[in-house]
């Protein structure tokens, strides 16, 4: 478990690097984006909100009848592209800005995948697992609007 955890937070901080206010999150989506083809997750894509979808399935390849379980974690963070992105470690503790809202939470959707892959555990269905844009502010929650739009009230959860 303490290399999961290390793992997530060596993520994490990799995330908390590329500077992503809302309205301008594509390079933390693109990030995103080839982590989810890294890990193999199936129809990976960004839309037109920005949001960057992945799916892993029962059955690689191919879709379930049964209703799709989503995961999300927002990209966007409220601070400006130039604000100082550096990172201080003391004993267990890194502190930065935007470490904790939101690149823990990106990190953690792959914590969760890794979590699940390494105990064999089957979620069954669908998982779906989205970076979402435009959470913070004036945002209004546009990138998980988009997310609705896109799936609709037929989800699990």
């Amino acid at each position: 478990m303490t290399n999961t955890i290390d793992r997530i937070v060596d993520l994490a901080i990799r995330i908390q690097q590329i500077p992503a206010p809302t309205f301008d999150e594509s390079k933390r989506a693109e990030f995103v984006r080839k982590l989810f083809e890294s890990e193999g997750l199936n129809d990976v894509s960004i839309d037109e909100a920005g949001n960057v979808y992945g799916r892993l399935s029962k059955v690689e390849g191919q879709k379930s009848k049964e209703k799709p379980l989503i995961v999300s974690a927002h990209l966007d963070t409220v601070f400006p592209l130039d604000m100082d992105l550096s990172i201080r470690r003391e004993d267990d503790k890194v502190f930065g800005i935007g470490i904790g809202d939101n690149s823990l939470g990106v990190a953690a959707v792959f914590g969760l995948i890794w979590m699940l892959r390494e105990r064999s555990i089957d979620l069954g269905g669908e998982n779906w697992y989205v970076a979402n844009t435009g959470e913070e502010g004036l945002g209004d929650l546009y990138g998980m609007k988009a997310v609705v739009d896109r799936f609709g009230s037929d989800v699990l959860a």
